[in-house]
């Protein structure tokens, strides 16, 4: 059996207590893999629920760095934890996911960066490292006796496209195709777009319609947020340098809640206010 961290407590009679789980598959690129320009250390109340180890077979505390290598048979990286060590969202949406719902999750991280869609296609082997990583997830958690709820797909990806100039018909109807896949093998429930930012050595606005007008014309797919694209250097969102086109630590946890918030209202059914569409 799994090894397991900030358990809820068991009963009297000493068997586990029986509790609904949500399942988070975060998923992406770099922004979602976690690039920031330094440590982090922001905290995860144990009650929020875990982030899942595959390869540990253990759900943990959510806390950063988030993530961990998963690679094939030949050691090419399909799955990559935070660089360095570094910040990311995660930590963030949980904790806001956790304080607007009162839902403990379990989430499972599977980002690389420099990703296109393609990339994530049903029959590669990224695609199976996911699914892998989520089915674990699931067994983790059905070993500890809690059954999983609500289960959802949040993405961060799109810069890679932009810079491979992917038409943005192509760009959704492989999200969809990646959507009907997930729900046959996963049974998701949500697709959360966070959409990509701007960024000003390559357009990203067509992928960035793209987002919206998958958000707008399948049900299945709701826009967590717009706030990434008035991330910029001088707000302090938005690094500079050699990690330019990745958020700072203030950036992620600005984002992580947001995103957070707004997955915990649409899962409930309540309304969601977003940034207006061209910010």
């Amino acid at each position: 059996m799994a090894t397991m961290t900030n358990k809820s407590p068991v009963s009297d009679s000493g068997a586990a207590k029986s509790d609904s789980v949500d399942l988070f598959v975060m998923s992406g690129q770099s922004n979602m893999l976690g690039q920031s320009e330094a440590v982090a250390t922001l905290s995860v109340p144990e009650e929020a629920g875990w982030e899942y180890r595959q390869t540990l077979d253990q759900l943990t505390a959510v806390r950063h760095p988030v993530g961990e290598t998963i690679a094939n048979k030949d050691g090419v990286v399909l799955l990559e934890p935070a660089v360095e060590g570094r910040g990311s969202l995660m930590p963030a949406f949980a904790k806001a996911y956790y304080e607007q719902s009162g839902r403990k999750a379990c989430y499972a991280h599977c980002a690389k960066g420099a990703t296109t869609v393609c990339q994530w296609q049903p029959g590669t082997e990224r695609y199976e490292a996911l699914v892998k990583k989520a089915r674990g997830a699931i067994a983790c958690l059905e070993r500890e006796d809690y059954t999983v709820g609500h289960r959802s797909f949040v993405w961060l990806q799109g810069e890679s496209d932009a810079i491979e100039n992917t038409p943005p018909g192509e760009y959704i109807e492989k999200m969809k195709a990646l959507a009907d896949k997930l729900q046959e093998d996963l049974s998701i429930e949500y697709f959360m777009i966070i959409r990509v930012g701007k960024f000003y050595d390559f357009p990203c606005e067509v992928i960035m319609e793209a987002q919206e007008q998958l958000c707008r014309e399948d049900e299945r797919f709701y826009m967590l947020t717009r706030v990434t694209s008035t991330f910029t250097v001088e707000n302090g969102l938005m690094q500079d340098g050699d990690w330019a086109f990745h958020y700072t630590n203030k950036g992620y946890d600005l984002v992580g809640d947001i995103a957070g918030r707004n997955a915990a209202k649409y899962i409930q059914g309540e309304a969601v206010e977003l940034e207006p569409e061209a910010g």
